[in-house]
């Protein structure tokens, strides 16, 4: 596949041999890359740089594609001068032309290529960037070359694009060209190729994967080559054809994440992942949802104070660790005395009454919940909008620890009833299970809607903010028509509903009352304030889920609202873009 082209020049239009073009600034950085890789030996698919533009620039074109073959197949790439910079690569933003044939197809692709440089897309993603100032001295050379007959082809990232981590390629593949994984119209296979060089295999069918581990270590072993040379992350483009692999295309990763590096914020320490907040990170969070709802979690949690005030045996205890809640562990025996000793005068004193609890301190804040849900942030100025994110994520870090504690006072119960050992009681848990609450009644309406569509609307109004995660990327239920569908899928084949639940959690409940009653002297007596205690909580803990869900719905819709005007001002393409970024 490689023609022996030569230089030829016509008064402000210019060709050079895609050999050549390494080290050369005027046939674009694309091509200036990719002829110094060609240079060092890989392979790359030959071709020739276009530098002008217009008639002449044209007739030049035809003259080298001539000397190619009749009618050879050619892709017609943009080449700009700042293209596949280490400040912003353009990805997407210029034209790309695959298997021209003729000198007519040829001609129009050359002429997309030139005018893509002053299109609107490129200019809003300068302004994006901050890059405005490149507007003038942006210039436009045109990439011709052989196109590569591919039986696989995709993506390779030497760092993981979503985590940061460097610790193993990841590879997207296809079958055949890789233009429709780029366009988003097919789900590719991912790979994983380690240092050790072990391939980790995520097929979209299994059975039928489009590379081979000796292809995916040949891809890897392509890209850490590249990314070593030069000396920073890379994103390469690939094909496989029956000639081999062929290199399409390297850029610096320029929206890598920074690389995380686990260090203890305080030497010596040690630290275990609050179990509780793991719960609520479905997968590792994003930046906006690290500096905002998981920063507020943490902050609560560090700052808490019951009474009366145990002592606590760190400062910090909890802090935020990569974006993960983390709980500070060991410490001074003086403070698990305190904090047990305690525990056990509640106990005694039944003074742990998650009824009263609720009462007490939840009346005011469900009317401030209300307040902020009746509030418009489509209606406030900016910094409104700004005091009214602040102030959900004050009532999240509020709703926050409130969770923590009545879960916690569950399981506290349900471990103290379990050393107790009642003859008999198999499931200490069903003591705690058989509670109403508002969770259970979303079941039921869910339930309705399952049977009567009409519902629906209902359901959602009342229902519709409930979120699977606390990290702000992801969306309600009344957004996500696949989560809706899914749930209402499985509301209709559930033979048996919420309410038969209930019952029959309620009457294995009283079976287990009844072992726990029988059992005599301190130990009885103290595994009945156990249950009694930790029942009281089990009681409120589901409602205070579902108040903490009504807060990240508020949260999302507002930092949504900030995305809609960040987007208005073409400071982000869309207002989702603002999910990634930082709070």
């Amino acid at each position: 596949m490689r023609t022996i082209l030569e230089a030829e020049t016509r008064a402000d239009a210019r060709i050079v041999p895609l050999a050549q073009a390494g080290g050369l600034s005027d046939v674009g950085g694309k091509a200036a890359r990719l002829g110094e890789l060609m240079a060092r030996g890989e392979h790359v698919p030959d071709g020739f740089c276009v530098i002008g533009s217009g008639e002449q620039a044209t007739a030049l074109a035809l003259d080298a594609y001539r000397q190619m073959g009749p009618d050879v197949p050619v892709a017609v790439r943009s080449s700009a001068s700042a293209e596949d910079g280490r400040e912003a690569s353009f990805a997407g933003q210029f034209e790309t032309a695959l298997n021209v044939r003729g000198d007519r197809e040829l001609a129009a692709a050359l002429a997309a290529c030139w005018a893509s440089l002053s299109s609107e897309r490129v200019e809003a993603y300068l302004r994006r960037r901050d890059l405005a100032g490149l507007t003038e001295t942006l210039s436009m050379s045109v990439l011709v070359q052989r196109m590569v007959d591919a039986r696989a082809a995709g993506v390779a990232f030497s760092a993981d694009p979503l985590l940061g981590t460097r610790d193993a390629v990841v590879i997207h593949a296809v079958k055949g060209r890789a233009d429709a994984l780029v366009s988003g119209e097919v789900t590719p296979d991912r790979y994983r190729v380690t240092t050790h060089d072990e391939v980790q295999a995520e097929p979209v069918n299994p059975g039928h994967s489009v590379l081979g581990e000796d292809q995916a270590r040949q891809i890897a072993a392509l890209v850490r080559r590249i990314a070593e040379a030069e000396g920073t992350p890379q994103d390469v483009e690939w094909a496989i054809a029956d000639d081999g692999l062929w290199l399409l295309q390297a850029r610096p990763m320029t929206a890598l994440p920074p690389e995380v590096s686990w260090e203890s914020p305080i030497p010596g320490a040690k630290w275990a992942k609050d179990l509780q907040a793991a719960e609520w990170a479905t997968e590792p969070p994003s930046p906006l949802g690290a500096t905002t709802t998981f920063a507020a979690m943490a902050t609560a949690r560090q700052t808490y104070r019951g009474w009366p005030p145990f002592p606590k045996a760190f400062k910090p205890a909890h802090v935020l660790i990569n974006g993960w809640l983390y709980m500070r562990v060991g410490g001074p025996l003086w403070t698990y005395v305190a904090n047990v000793g305690g525990s056990m005068i509640h106990l005694l004193t039944l003074g742990l009454d998650g009824d009263r609890r609720a009462r007490r301190r939840w009346r005011p804040r469900l009317v401030e919940l209300e307040g902020l849900a009746r509030a418009k942030p489509t209606e406030m100025d900016d910094p409104a909008l700004r005091r009214h994110a602040q102030r959900l994520l004050d009532a999240l870090g509020w709703w926050w620890c409130e969770v923590s504690w009545f879960a916690s006072l569950v399981r506290v119960g349900q471990m103290l009833v379990s050393q107790a050992k009642p003859p008999g009681l198999e499931d200490p848990g069903a003591l705690f299970r058989g509670n109403d609450s508002l969770l259970l009644e979303s079941e039921r309406g869910l339930r309705r809607a399952g049977q009567d569509p009409g519902d629906l609307r209902n359901f959602l109004a009342r229902f519709g903010h409930q979120v699977e995660s606390a990290d702000p990327i992801h969306p309600t239920l009344a957004e996500s028509p696949e989560a809706q569908r899914w749930l209402l899928s499985a509301a209709r084949s559930q033979p048996e509903g919420p309410d038969e639940r209930l019952a029959r959690s309620r009457e294995a409940r009283e079976r287990a009352e009844q072992l726990v009653g029988a059992l005599k002297g301190p130990r009885g007596f103290l595994a009945r304030r156990a249950m009694a205690a930790g029942q009281s909580h089990a009681a409120h803990t589901d409602d205070a889920v579902f108040h903490l869900q009504q807060v990240l719905a508020l949260l999302r819709a507002t930092y949504l609202e900030q995305g809609r005007r960040l987007a208005e001002a073409v400071v982000i393409a869309k207002a989702e873009d603002c999910l990634l970024s930082r709070g």
